[in-house]
């Protein structure tokens, strides 16, 4: 993220973890659960002032036949919030599914207004985005909630889009057009898994524009995060 030092990231799945070490310093990356509580603590040597994670939401996810609101996997936001009270940084942010808005318990709450409470029973002020990736130069149509607190009790609005996703054209008030899939990859030489990125220079130059622009949506508003922790 840009202008933030990564102090530890926590990762379960093999394959991320692969990614994530390929991309940051591998001793910066911990192959862990979140339930694990020794492990994160016996690394962590420098109080974060932002936790930044998406708790699995299978359960909560449209795209599954079979939305469950009881799935465990759907409770792992508690263990995400117990960090954020042990740890108490000024900001988090947390990601999940759109469906996550909809989905309630067996008890008919919303899993959202739980979440939220969840959060500030801990302190937290917390807002709650729903945002479209193709709005701000993702090419994906893909939308996600973050639920983003803070403890200076400050409303933090979400960022400005900027580009313009189905309806009128909108170049007239500065938007861009969306990025489509072959703008982004038309031009990527043919690759296979675990192919060395590194021997091929301008492969390299256009993956690191590529990840810049998925990290866009992110960039925009932790500029608004970092602003605040001054502030505070």
């Amino acid at each position: 993220m840009a202008g933030l030092e990564l102090i530890l990231a926590l990762e379960k799945d093999d394959w991320a973890v692969e990614t994530l070490k390929a991309n940051h310093s591998p001793s910066k990356i911990l192959h862990s659960d979140i339930t694990e509580q020794e492990d994160i603590i016996n690394q962590i040597k420098v109080k974060p002032e932002i936790i930044i994670g998406g708790p699995p939401c299978q359960g909560f996810s449209f795209a599954g036949p079979n939305s469950d609101p009881n799935d465990p996997r759907n409770s792992l936001f508690v263990h995400f919030s117990r960090w954020v009270d042990t740890f108490r940084p000024k900001v988090f942010v947390m990601e999940n599914v759109r469906g996550i808005l909809s989905r309630k318990n067996s008890s008919g709450e919303k899993i959202s207004s739980i979440i939220k409470q969840t959060f500030e029973s801990i302190g937290y002020h917390v807002d709650i985005w729903l945002l479209q990736a193709a709005e701000y130069g993702v090419p994906q149509d893909r939308k996600r909630v973050f639920f983003v607190g803070n403890l200076m009790g400050l409303t933090i609005e979400p960022p400005p889009k900027t580009h313009y996703y189905l309806g009128p054209n909108r170049e007239e008030i500065g938007l861009k057009p969306a990025v489509t899939i072959g703008e982004a990859i038309l031009d990527l030489p043919q690759i296979f898994a675990c192919e060395d990125l590194k021997s091929n220079l301008m492969t390299q130059m256009r993956f690191l524009n590529i990840k810049f622009g998925l990290e866009q949506i992110l960039n925009l508003f932790l500029i608004i995060l970092q602003w605040l922790i001054q502030q505070g």
